[in-house]
C-alpha cells in the first residue's frame, strides 16, 4: 500500500500526514519524506521538528530526502534527492508494507517509487 503526496509539503500538512500515518494499523510502515521547501529562516527548525516527530513512533524504515533534512544530524536514512532514493527503494523490493511518500512539489517525490 502506497501513500503518495507529492503535490505540497509545508510543518503542518506534513505532521498531519505523519501522525495519521502512524495511526494506521499496519505492522510494516515505511515513511519516506522530501524536504519541505519554502520555509526561509524557519527551515531548520520546522525540520527539526519533524525529525522529533517521527522518532516518537515505531517505524520498519525512514528515509529523509534533500536539503531540509541533510542539514541535520539524525539516525535516518538520508538521499540528497528523489532519484537516489529510487536507487535504493528499487533495492530494497518491501512486501507486504504501507509505505508514505510525501514532500513538496519541488522535491519530485513521485519518482521514489516510479
Amino acid at each position: 500500500q502506497i501513500i503518495l503526496d507529492s503535490y505540497n509539503a509545508n510543518p503542518n500538512s506534513m505532521k498531519a500526514a505523519i501522525e495519521n500515518f502512524a495511526r494506521m494499523h499496519h505492522d510494516e510502515k515505511i515513511l519516506i519524506l522530501g524536504t519541505m521547501a519554502e520555509l526561509g529562516s524557519e527551515s531548520l527548525e520546522e525540520h527539526l521538528s519533524i525529525i522529533e516527530l517521527i522518532k516518537n513512533y515505531s517505524w520498519k524504515k525512514v528515509v529523509l530526502v534533500g536539503g531540509g533534512f541533510l542539514n541535520i544530524k539524525h539516525p535516518f536514512t538520508s538521499f540528497a534527492n528523489s532519484e537516489d532514493a529510487r536507487q535504493w527503494f528499487k533495492k530494497e523490493q518491501f512486501l507486504n508494507s504501507a509505505i508514505l511518500v510525501k514532500g513538496s512539489r519541488s522535491m519530485q517525490m513521485e519518482k521514489v517509487i516510479a
